[in-house]
């Protein structure tokens, strides 16, 4: 296969394995465990990309992931738009200053990014919304980011195995890959 199919293999694969955890966590999750708070299943594969990919590669898909993920929310478009790019931005600031490869930089990446999620909501509610929002839940969203991190671990593998596949390979230091 030439570079231009395993690029469009890679974002494919990515995409659909998101789709599947935004309906796990949309509606298995509430089957299996009720009202007790999911994690945000989206946010692994946003911080892997904002770590692992050129900015402007990041960028382009996380609009793809918007796109994708607003459906199962409730969130408006616009304003789940820019919360993922302030999370996206948060990633690229933290990764420039901190950064090492592996499963626990991810755990790191989107715990942090999971914490900030509801913080960027708010705000951008009341600065955006008509009708923002007022009540937070702050339990809900402390263990939604940490149940986040747990699920980060075992998404970097599947990850990192989709990358091996398509022969994308991981940066060794804080910059861009190329295909081999």
């Amino acid at each position: 296969m030439n570079i231009r199919n395993l690029k469009i293999t890679n974002y494919i694969a990515f995409l659909f394995i998101n789709l599947a955890l935004t309906s796990l966590q949309c509606s298995l999750w509430l089957q299996f465990f009720g009202f007790f708070p999911s994690p945000y299943m989206w946010l692994p594969t946003l911080a892997y990309w904002a770590i692992y990919r050129e900015i402007h590669e990041g960028l382009f898909f996380s609009y793809f992931l918007v796109i994708e993920t607003v459906a199962l929310s409730s969130i408006p478009l616009s304003l789940f738009l820019l919360i993922n790019l302030f999370c996206f931005g948060l990633v690229v600031l933290i990764k420039q200053r901190i950064y090492w490869s592996g499963p626990t930089y991810l755990m790191l990446i989107s715990g942090i990014i999971s914490i900030a999620f509801p913080i960027f909501h708010f705000f951008l509610s009341w600065a955006i919304e008509p009708k923002p929002i007022s009540d937070t839940e702050i339990l809900d969203g402390i263990l939604s980011s940490l149940f986040t991190s747990l699920v980060a671990m075992p998404l970097y593998y599947l990850y990192s195995s989709i990358d091996k596949i398509t022969n994308k390979s991981l940066p060794t230091e804080a910059g861009a890959s190329k295909y081999e």
